[in-house]
C-alpha cells in the first residue's frame, strides 16, 4: 500500500485498500443537505455494476430492490422525490442505482445507507488496535428551495424556474427536502446520532467518546425562534470484539436484502432437511434452503446477495413435456444454508418454524472435517425426528414445530467488549487549570495541585492530592475556533481539532517486522509532603513505594502524593526499526487531517473526489516538513 499520498478517488474505492492496514481514520464527510460541490463529484451508488443505466429523476415502485447487496438499497417511488430535485440527481430505472452527490440524497435514510457502506469498509481496513474519529454536523428539516423559496405557492412548472435563484455552488442549503422523509419543518433530524446508533447496532462499533467541538467564533444566525448552533460532534469509535467468530466465507447480508430474501423464501422457496442414503454407513442429514422461479434475475440475485451456491435449471420432466418455461433453482445446503437461514430468520413469516428445525439439526451435527466420530443410535433417531418434523411442516400436516427461537449467533456476529485499542493519554494531557476549591468551609485558590498542598497546610490531612504533574485528562468539550482558509474551500475543519486524536490514537512507533506498537511505560513515585515522628513507619513506607494517594498520620506518619513519570517504551525485540502509524481520511477535502498527520510525523492516505480540492491538498502537503518521524 502506497503511503503519504492523496488520491483523486471516491470514498467507494476504499475496497482497494487491504484488510487491517490503517491505524486510524479521522474524517468529516459531507453533511446531509448542506452543500453542493458541483457536477464533478456525482457518482453512482448501489445498483448493478453491469447494468446499462437509464437514469430518470424518479423511480418506479421498487419490487426487488438492489441486485447488489454491497450497496445501499433504494425503495423510493416517484412521489418521494421532488421534481425540483431531479435537476441534479436521478435513479436508474433498471437496477435502482442512484446517481448524485453524497449528502444530497432525496431522503436522509438513503444518505445513512450510503454512509453505512463507507463505514463498513473503514472497519475492514482499520486495525484491531485502531480508532475511528467521525466529525459530523446536523441538519434541520425543511423544504430546501420549495415552500421556503420564492416559488412558494406556485405550480411545479413555475417553481422549477426559481431554481437558479437558490442554487449556488458549494453554498449552504437552508433545509433538506421535507416532504419525502416525514421530517417536519424546523425539526432537527439528528443525522449524527442516527448514523452512530446504526454503526453500534448493525456493524458492532463501540462508541468510546462523544467530543463536543465548541466553536467560539461560530457563524451568527438570523433565526429568531431558537439559539444559534455553535457546536458539532466528534465521535470516537473503536472495533467491537466478536464473542462468536463469524465464518470468513459467509457473507453478511444487508438488512434490506435480508428482508427481500425472506420474502422470496416465504413465497417462492423452501426450508427443509435433506436425507442422503449411504452404503455401509448411517444416512446423513443436512439443512437446505431452496428458491425456484421462472425469472432467472430473481434466482441470480439470491446468489449475488449471499455469495453462496449457483443457479441451475430445475429438472422438471412434467414442465418440460407441457412446454412450460424453464425453472431456475438455487439451493445451498449444510452449514452455509444454516447461516443464510439464521440471517433471514427475523423476517420470515410462513417458514419460521421450518427455519427452527433446520438450525436445530445443524447444531446437532459435528463440525465439518471431523472424521471418525461414530453417530450413536440415539443421536441418529433425534436427527431423523427433525427430518420427519420438517417434512410434516412442509406438507402442512402440522403448523408448529414446538422448538424455541434460534440462537442469536446464527443471525450475525455478536460483539462483546471492544478490542484493546491504542490510546496514549499522556500525549494529550492538559495543564491544570486555575480555580477555587473548598471543603469544610475552607477555600484554597490556585491550581488544583497548589490547592491540594494548601489544604494540607491548613489542617485538611485527608485531601486527596492525586495530581499528575504531566497534566490532567482532557475533557470532552473542546473549544476550538473555526479556521479561515487562504484558498476557496468551504469546510471549516480546523487544524487543532486533529491534534489530540492523532497523538492519542495514531501510534508514533510501530515495529517494521512484527507490527507491534511501542507503548509508553510509566512509573508512579511517592512524593513526601510531610513526615511525622514515627520515623520507622516512614522508612517502611518509603522502601515499599506505597502508591496510596494520602497516608494519614495516625497510621503511617507520612503524607504525600503520587507523581507519574515516563521511564521508557516497550520493545518487541525484533530490532527491525520503527515506523509511524497510518492515518486515513476518505473525505480529505483540502487535506487538513493529512496535513496534521504529516506535521506530527505520521503516515497518511487520503481520498478526495473533487479534483480541485485534491490538488489543493497535494500542494500544501508538498511544502510541509514533518516535526518528527521515527526512523
Amino acid at each position: 500500500m502506497n503511503l503519504d499520498i492523496i488520491y483523486n478517488k471516491s470514498s467507494q474505492r476504499i475496497t482497494e485498500l487491504p484488510d487491517e492496514s490503517i491505524d486510524m481514520c479521522l474524517t468529516s464527510p459531507p453533511y446531509y443537505g448542506l452543500r453542493d460541490y458541483g457536477e464533478d463529484v456525482k457518482e453512482i451508488w448501489g445498483g448493478d455494476k453491469d447494468c446499462k443505466h437509464e437514469f430518470e429523476n424518479y423511480v418506479r415502485p421498487a419490487g426487488g430492490g438492489h441486485p447488489n447487496p454491497d450497496k445501499a438499497q433504494v425503495g423510493t417511488t416517484k412521489k418521494d422525490v421532488q421534481r425540483i430535485y431531479g435537476a441534479r440527481a436521478a435513479f436508474c430505472q433498471k437496477c435502482g442505482a442512484w446517481y448524485g452527490q453524497l449528502g444530497l440524497e432525496p431522503t436522509f435514510q438513503l444518505y445513512l445507507d450510503h454512509m453505512m457502506i463507507v463505514c463498513a469498509e473503514i472497519k475492514r481496513v482499520l486495525k484491531k488496535t485502531g480508532s475511528f474519529w467521525l466529525n459530523m454536523g446536523d441538519t434541520y428539516g425543511g423544504s430546501w428551495g420549495d415552500s421556503y423559496s420564492s416559488g412558494r405557492g406556485k405550480p411545479n412548472s413555475q417553481r422549477e424556474q426559481t431554481f437558479p435563484s437558490w442554487y449556488r455552488k458549494a453554498q449552504p442549503r437552508e433545509r433538506p427536502p421535507q416532504s419525502s422523509q416525514k421530517i417536519r419543518a424546523k425539526c432537527l433530524i439528528g443525522i449524527p446520532w442516527r448514523l452512530v446508533l446504526h454503526l453500534i447496532d448493525e456493524q458492532g462499533w463501540v462508541l468510546r467518546n462523544v467530543i463536543i467541538w465548541h466553536k467560539p467564533n461560530a457563524m451568527p444566525s438570523s433565526v429568531k425562534d431558537r439559539c444559534s448552533n455553535s457546536y458539532e460532534h466528534l465521535f470516537h469509535l473503536v472495533k467491537g470484539k466478536e464473542k462468536y467468530k463469524w465464518p470468513k466465507n459467509i457473507k453478511l447480508i444487508t438488512k434490506e436484502d435480508r428482508i427481500w430474501l425472506a420474502a422470496i423464501v416465504d413465497g417462492e422457496g423452501t426450508i427443509g432437511i435433506m436425507k442422503s442414503k449411504r452404503e455401509n454407513w448411517v444416512d446423513s442429514f443436512a439443512p437446505y434452503v431452496r428458491v425456484c422461479n421462472s425469472t432467472k434475475a430473481i434466482v441470480d440475485k439470491c446468489v449475488e446477495i449471499t455469495g453462496l451456491g449457483a443457479v441451475r435449471i430445475h429438472k422438471d420432466k412434467v414442465a418440460k413435456e407441457r412446454g412450460y418455461r424453464q425453472i431456475y433453482e438455487w439451493q445451498p445446503s449444510d452449514r452455509s444454508a444454516a447461516y443464510i437461514i439464521g440471517q433471514i430468520y427475523d423476517y420470515l413469516i410462513g417458514k419460521k418454524e421450518q427455519a427452527k428445525i433446520a438450525i436445530a439439526l445443524e447444531e446437532r451435527l459435528p463440525p465439518r472435517g471431523i472424521k471418525g466420530k461414530h453417530t450413536s443410535e440415539t443421536e441418529y433417531k433425534k436427527r431423523e425426528e427433525l427430518w420427519i418434523l420438517s417434512k410434516q411442516l412442509n406438507q402442512h400436516n402440522i403448523k408448529n414445530s414446538g422448538l424455541p427461537n434460534i440462537n442469536a449467533k446464527w443471525k450475525g456476529p455478536i460483539y462483546g467488549n471492544c478490542e484493546k485499542y491504542i490510546y496514549d493519554l499522556d500525549a494529550i494531557r492538559e495543564e491544570h487549570r486555575e480555580g477555587s476549591h473548598s471543603r469544610g468551609g475552607k477555600k484554597f485558590r490556585g491550581t488544583v495541585l497548589e490547592s491540594g498542598q494548601a489544604a494540607k497546610k491548613g489542617g485538611w490531612n485527608e485531601y486527596p492530592a492525586t495530581i499528575n504533574p504531566a497534566g490532567k485528562n482532557p475533557g470532552d468539550v473542546w473549544a476550538i475556533s473555526t479556521q479561515p482558509r487562504p484558498e476557496a474551500h468551504f469546510a471549516t475543519f480546523p487544524d487543532k481539532l486533529c491534534i489530540k486524536p492523532i497523538l492519542a490514537t495514531c501510534p508514533a512507533e510501530i515495529c517494521r517486522k512484527c507490527g507491534k506498537t511501542r507503548v509508553r511505560i510509566t512509573k508512579t513515585n511517592l512524593i513526601v509532603d510531610k513526615e511525622y515522628i514515627n520515623t520507622g513507619k516512614v522508612k517502611e513506607v518509603k522502601e515499599a513505594g506505597d502508591r496510596r494517594n494520602v497516608l494519614p498520620r495516625s497510621r503511617t506518619g507520612l503524607e504525600g502524593h503520587n507523581e507519574y513519570q515516563t521511564i521508557g517504551w516497550t520493545d518487541c525485540g525484533c530490532n527491525a526499526g520503527w515506523d509511524s502509524g497510518v492515518l486515513f481520511d476518505p473525505f480529505a477535502g483540502r487535506g487538513t487531517s493529512l496535513i496534521m498527520a504529516k506535521k506530527l510525523g505520521r503516515h497518511y492516505v487520503g481520498y478526495e473526489l473533487k479534483r480541485e480540492y485534491a490538488d489543493m491538498a497535494e500542494r500544501e502537503l508538498e511544502n510541509i516538513d514533518p516535526l518528527f518521524r521515527r526512523k
